[in-house]
């Protein structure tokens, strides 16, 4: 088919794969697989988790990744998430997307508050960051 005689594959053209960040119903860390086509998804780094292991580095809700290009011209990616059952919206950034840094310097909680499904983006203009969230309201 068309599809199949287009597609591309990982070494000749590494920026046509998708990447999904995502975390499993048994545990708070995060994890990446890719696919070539957006239909078919394998796991990365042998379905180990990239997030929520290291030192410094909290669990894991409902993570959200965006790319980007520093000043410099360097791709940059930014990874922000809530934690399960507590409060917190926190962001961290990242050049191989698996080396993570906060932003703040400290531990990537940018916000007090209890977050689902956050999302990011930049505007250029002001330079500033503009979170994104939805949260249930108290007693719900």
């Amino acid at each position: 088919s068309y599809i199949e005689a287009n597609m591309p594959t990982m070494e000749e053209d590494p920026k046509q794969a998708y990447l999904l960040c995502y975390t499993k119903n048994d545990d708070t860390h995060m994890y990446y697989s890719y696919s070539l086509d957006g239909l078919t998804w394998l796991p990365l780094k042998g379905g180990q988790s990239v997030f929520g292991v290291k030192e410094r580095q909290p669990d894991v809700q409902g993570p959200f990744l965006y790319r980007m290009e520093d000043e410099q011209g360097k791709t940059r990616f930014h990874l922000i998430h809530g934690l399960p059952d507590a409060k917190g919206l926190y962001h961290w950034t990242s050049q191989d997307l698996l080396t993570w840094e906060p932003v703040n310097g400290t531990d990537g909680k940018v916000l007090d508050v209890k977050v689902l499904s956050p999302e990011i983006g930049f505007d250029p203009a002001t330079q500033h960051w503009i979170y994104y969230w939805t949260n249930l309201s108290e007693g719900q």
